[in-house]
């Protein structure tokens, strides 16, 4: 529960320090770009949806009217990365948890910017706030690479924030280049700290 007050904290004070005397945010357009490669285990999946669905329940209370909206992404073997759509942009937080829920483990290698622009995609057309955030275990090890995109994704009125998990991540890159501010990345020892 420490993780998630201290991120939406952080969301709340990255839209209006006023906001966040009470944890209230405006509503908004919420993308999640979950990490699915094979150096995380069944276990660790079910802690990563677990956190998913607290931080939705939260979020969807601190910001009423939000929208969420959840796509995957990982690497092939002989490729660049692959991902999919878990759940269309909604306001129907019932339906969106179901889609979570029922989302299975890709396994493979690791591809941020493919989650990135995914999630872009889901989130083009729509007014702000719009937010992204990129759940990862892993350093990009094919392409596209977080770093690569993370740009373009911003430019496109996208706030990133990221949450690195373990101790195989690029936090500079995690933290200083695809978050939208140093503030925007949090760091967990493992997924059992979500």
């Amino acid at each position: 529960m420490k993780f998630l007050l201290s991120l939406l904290a952080v969301f709340s004070f990255a839209f209006s320090p006023s906001w966040a005397m009470d944890l209230i945010c405006p509503p908004a357009k919420i993308c999640y770009a979950i990490d699915e490669s094979e150096s995380i285990s069944g276990t660790e999946f079910a802690q990563l949806n677990a956190a998913l669905v607290e931080i939705t329940n939260t979020f969807s209370t601190a910001a009423p009217g939000s929208s969420f909206a959840a796509v995957d992404f990982s690497g092939l073997q002989n490729g660049g990365g692959v991902g999919e759509v878990v759940s269309p942009l909604t306001s129907d937080v019932t339906t969106f948890l179901a889609a979570l829920a029922a989302n299975p483990k890709r396994g493979g290698f690791t591809s941020s910017g493919t989650g990135l622009n995914l999630c872009d995609q889901e989130l083009d057309g729509q007014a702000q706030p719009k937010v992204i955030l990129l759940i990862t275990d892993g350093v990009d090890n094919r392409n596209p690479i977080g770093v690569d995109v993370e740009a373009a994704i911003k430019a496109n009125g996208n706030t990133v924030a990221v949450v690195g998990i373990g101790d195989n991540l690029n936090d500079d890159d995690l933290r200083d280049t695809i978050s939208s501010s140093p503030d925007l990345y949090t760091f967990v020892d493992d997924f059992s700290a979500l």
